[in-house]
């Protein structure tokens, strides 16, 4: 349904009243709130995840500690015919202003594998990933991430945590050129 502004239909029905025309932008604020509820429905809906999922990729979540500043993790999510398919990063930061602006910069981290690993009812494999070249037929950046291999919730699962988020993950960040930092979207 696309958006209308409301108009000044508000004109008193005897003009000798000393009031002017007043817009109605409790409307305005009506509108947009039922809107944020509508996109939140349909993203429930459209969510296929189950809830013991989501609860564990938030505990996996906690185990990134950003080595300076703060850290927003990131993750994509995905069902596969053989179980889940699950990637964590942190996000970028995105200079804005100043002399570094437009610099997008990668986040340092700790990541405590060991605690990953007991969040699995079982690992089956525990690797290390590294492509310092993009392969012949790619143009990517150089990619690092451990991988399990695991049960968990008696369902398999695949979990990568990336070095650097993926090329089509915005930052996460915004810094400003006093030093703030925003977190953006």
């Amino acid at each position: 349904m696309p958006f209308s502004a409301p108009t000044l239909n508000s004109l008193p029905e005897n003009p000798l009243h000393c009031r002017s025309p007043m817009p109605h932008s409790h409307l305005t604020v009506n509108h947009l709130l039922a809107q944020v509820e509508e996109y939140r429905r349909r993203k429930a809906e459209r969510d296929v995840r189950p809830e013991w999922l989501t609860a564990w990729i938030n505990a996996a979540a906690e185990l990134f500690e950003p080595t300076k500043g703060v850290g927003r993790v990131g993750f994509e999510c995905n069902p596969t015919e053989t179980g889940w398919d699950i990637s964590l990063y942190l996000g970028m930061t995105e200079y804005i202003g100043g002399p570094d602006d437009g610099r997008i910069s990668p986040a340092s981290f700790d990541f405590n594998l060991q605690s990953l690993a007991e969040l699995f009812e079982e690992v089956l494999s525990i690797e290390f990933e590294v492509l310092p070249e993009p392969r012949e037929d790619e143009v990517a950046p150089p990619y690092a991430a451990i991988a399990i291999q695991g049960i968990a919730s008696e369902q398999p699962m695949s979990v990568r945590v990336l070095a650097v988020p993926p090329e089509n993950a915005g930052p996460g960040f915004k810094r400003l050129p006093d030093g703030t930092t925003e977190v953006n979207g």
